[in-house]
């Protein structure tokens, strides 16, 4: 499992995002990961917030399924 410093990483979280939004899916962890760094915003630029923002609206609104 990641931690969250490892994956807050610019090029970490926009290439998690392109993977997700790609496949349509995420796991359990991917969303768990993704949800910590962005509660943790300090580490966030706006960009990196936007993105992670974007599969969280994916995820509520049925446009991505979460996998096991």
């Amino acid at each position: 499992m990641m931690n969250v410093q490892a994956i807050s990483s610019p090029f970490r979280i926009a290439e998690l995002v392109e993977q997700i939004l790609l496949s349509r899916t995420i796991t359990r962890a991917e969303r768990h990961h993704l949800t910590s760094v962005l509660s943790s915003q300090g580490l966030l630029d706006e960009d990196e917030q936007v993105r992670i923002k974007r599969v969280l609206y994916g995820i509520r609104h049925g446009l991505l399924k979460v996998v096991e």
